[in-house]
């Protein structure tokens, strides 16, 4: 039949849209992880230079991959919280079974760490 789109390939279509909407919601939670002034979040993966980086303020860091990023002093950094939306950066506790944390000192904290939210650690994620 001319003009009627086949079965398998709308529901290519759908799987497609599905996955598109996985993605973008995972991207999402990436950056609410961070909780800081997006430019920041940008900026920390748009500076791809040290001369750059520290011209605006950052301080160079070379992660997995020998992937330079620029990483930005947080003003809160070492504040008691209990949930990330209180910190510029992470709200970051020393155990799983911590109720609060400490504000972290940058914008991009990288390795395994227990972010709290909401007075809870929310289990242990590593970043890199």
């Amino acid at each position: 039949m001319k003009g009627k789109a086949s079965p398998s390939r709308f529901w290519k279509v759908i799987g497609a849209i599905i996955i598109i909407i996985i993605i973008s919601v995972g991207f999402y939670w990436l950056l609410s992880l961070f909780r800081v002034d997006p430019i920041r979040i940008i900026n920390s993966w748009s500076v791809h230079d040290e001369e750059s980086c520290e011209k605006d303020g950052g301080h160079w860091s070379i992660g997995v991959g020998d992937i330079g990023r620029c990483i930005y002093d947080t003003n809160d950094g070492g504040k008691v919280c209990t949930d990330s939306s209180q910190c510029q950066g992470m709200c970051l506790a020393d155990s799983e079974n911590a109720k609060e944390g400490k504000c972290t000192e940058h914008n991009l904290t990288l390795g395994c760490l227990n972010k709290v939210e909401n007075g809870k650690v929310q289990g242990t994620i590593c970043l890199d």
